[in-house]
């Protein structure tokens, strides 16, 4: 079994290690794709970081559904699945700006009000739900993010590198994500 099979395996069972040295081995393909896909929603006020975010969780994705067997290789796989997840990310962040224009057009509300509701909503049932789940660090880092701080503004904060940051918040929604598909299904 090649060092790539069982760095994925490893990976599907849980090893953050494994995971970390998956990433940083296909790092460039997670940023080329991330750049590519956040330039083409450069007017949607949506940040590079939330792009890499959704690559890294396309990309453990690709992780778990990957078939060791295949003749496709697994950077191909990984390819598709992270161009597949941006795309997807691209269509919601642009069906949610034409969302809020409408409403705005039929004088619903501003667009601020519109904003404030839903963030506060969801900021409720996240909050709810991290309480049990997440570290320490993650809930802090998290708490901040509610508080729309910067990932430089949190680092700074915590004396803590971005990296660790991203990390954080990555385990963060990744363990918020699976608790949500688990009470969904």
């Amino acid at each position: 079994m090649d060092e790539l099979v069982k760095l994925i395996l490893s990976a599907r069972r849980g090893s953050e290690y494994s995971f970390a040295l998956l990433c940083d081995k296909y790092k460039m393909l997670i940023i080329s794709l991330s750049k590519k896909y956040s330039n083409m929603c450069a007017d949607e006020q949506v940040e590079l970081e939330d792009f890499l975010q959704e690559s890294k969780i396309a990309f453990d994705k690709a992780i778990s559904t990957y078939d060791i067997n295949s003749e496709t290789t697994f950077g191909a796989y990984a390819k598709v699945c992270i161009r597949n997840g941006l795309v997807s990310f691209l269509r919601k962040c642009k069906s949610k700006k034409s969302r809020k224009e409408e409403f705005k057009e039929e004088g619903f509300c501003d667009e601020t009000a519109l904003d404030n509701i839903a963030k506060q909503e969801l900021k409720q049932q996240l909050l709810q739900h991290a309480e049990g789940l997440l570290s320490p660090l993650e809930k802090r880092i998290f708490m901040m993010i509610c508080e729309e701080m910067s990932i430089k503004e949190i680092s700074e904060s915590i004396n803590k590198s971005i990296r660790s940051v991203n990390n954080a918040i990555y385990r963060a929604r990744r363990k918020l994500k699976k608790e949500f598909k688990e009470k969904i299904t």
